[in-house]
């Protein structure tokens, strides 16, 4: 839940420039739906106004903050002491920032586990395996098979699977593996913690918002 606010020259120009992002009926402010809530704060003489609008959900606030308002719409500070829009009061900002942060953690995960499979003793698995690769990346041939059990398991596997390789062979598809990892997780790493220090500077839950819709990851078919 954010709230923004809206300044127009007239409730006409912004009842014009809220009907593309479905706030008007009839060509009237819609005070309720299911996405906001909209409240009015002040008219001035001229016929100036200004709103609050509670937006329910998160897409529509950033609809908002994209829009081009040609009636001369404008999103502006909130004024002092304005009311809380009917609904309730905007998410906290310590608390936007929190729930986007824990959202990016859990999205970056998610894509490390498209490339690993997670568990302690897993990760040990790849450490030896690529351990092993190292030292005989180095070693000449032929390679000692009892020297390398963890690129032994690995030429084991691929053979019930009818992949033929050699110790050697088996050795450049780790290091060929082990170097597309690392490439894809550090790209995931540059997101995610690009997005994470863009949110410790986000003054508003808009600006969170922002922040979260525009994280940009990595495609993984990228790094094969």
């Amino acid at each position: 839940m954010i709230d923004m606010f809206l300044h127009a020259p007239t409730r006409q120009a912004l009842a014009t420039d809220l009907a593309p992002l479905g706030l008007t009926v009839d060509g009237d402010l819609a005070y309720s739906s299911h996405r906001h809530n909209l409240m009015d704060l002040i008219e001035t003489d001229d016929g100036g106004v200004t709103v609050a609008l509670c937006c329910l959900d998160d897409a529509l606030a950033l609809a908002v903050q994209a829009a081009v308002f040609p009636a001369g719409t404008a999103i502006v500070s909130r004024p002092e002491n304005a009311p809380v829009p009917a609904g309730g009061a905007s998410e906290n900002l310590e608390t936007a920032k929190a729930v986007a942060c824990a959202a990016i953690d859990a999205e970056a995960e998610r894509r490390r586990l498209m490339v690993l499979t997670p568990g302690d003793g897993q990760t040990l698995e790849y450490q030896h395996t690529a351990h092993d690769a190292a030292r005989a990346d180095t070693a000449p041939d032929p390679l000692t098979p009892a020297a390398y059990p963890f690129l032994v398991a690995e030429q084991t596997a691929l053979a019930r699977v009818d992949v033929a390789l050699t110790l050697r062979q088996v050795v450049d598809l780790v290091v060929y593996q082990r170097a597309t990892w690392l490439a894809y997780g550090a790209a995931v790493k540059a997101a995610r913690r690009g997005a994470k220090l863009a949110i410790d500077e986000a003054a508003t839950p808009l600006d969170v918002a922002v922040v979260l819709a525009g994280v940009v990851w990595p495609e993984l078919a990228e790094h094969l």
